[in-house]
């Protein structure tokens, strides 16, 4: 099994101790990035990205799966087995619920969530680079105007999920008229305010 490292803060070790990869490893710092496993043998990764990058999302062409907080556990198979760890930066989301007395659901990869609304406009949340968002308007009806100024996944008054990139998100859910005007909050937990963009790289196993 070989790591190349992609252009990030981090590294990427495994259980058995034979792999720990950094950032850029290959031209400056040193590090372990090639390591022979026994065929079959279940191999734990963690993902350890450095502030302010998290890890966004694994992706892997043979058989592995999420096993806890950046960990991610690959069964050797015969052949090259390829696992990409991404991290990306946070960037910012700006939700704005207006129209009647809705409310926005957010959460995203890393499991912090928000709530913005009713008729709350600018209500920062935000996601990190190659992760997801999830949006979900309550209460929705086939009545409302629904979405609009967000990701080409986002349409209509279904649930809102897209893939965050490397600018900042700007968008709304209009409810069905009706309800107060008066200015909405949002109430976030499991991490702060980001307004502005962040960068992202990722770890590629092989």
């Amino acid at each position: 099994m070989e790591v190349v490292p992609g252009f990030i803060a981090g590294s990427v070790t495994s259980s058995d101790g034979q792999i720990q990869c950094y950032a850029n490893a290959n031209s400056a710092g040193g590090g372990n990035c090639t390591a022979i496993e026994s065929l079959y043998d279940t191999v734990y990764l963690t993902a350890n990205p450095a502030s302010p990058y998290e890890l966004s999302s694994w992706l892997n062409s043979g058989n592995g799966q999420v096993v806890g907080q950046n960990q991610y556990a690959v069964t050797i198979l015969p052949g090259n087995t390829t696992v990409i760890a991404y991290f990306g930066g946070p960037i910012g989301v700006t939700l704005n619920a207006s129209g009647g007395e809705g409310i926005i659901a957010a959460s995203n990869s890393q499991r912090t969530t928000s709530s913005c609304g009713p008729n709350a406009m600018n209500c920062q949340f935000y996601g990190y680079q190659y992760g997801t968002v999830t949006l979900t308007p309550s209460p929705a009806t086939s009545g409302d105007p629904g979405w609009s100024g967000c990701p080409s996944s986002c349409s209509g008054t279904r649930v809102c999920k897209f893939t965050v990139g490397s600018n900042p998100v700007n968008c709304t859910y209009t409810f069905s008229s009706g309800g107060s005007n008066s200015g909405g909050g949002g109430t976030t937990t499991g991490g702060g305010t980001i307004t502005g963009g962040g960068g992202g790289g990722n770890v590629i196993i092989r």
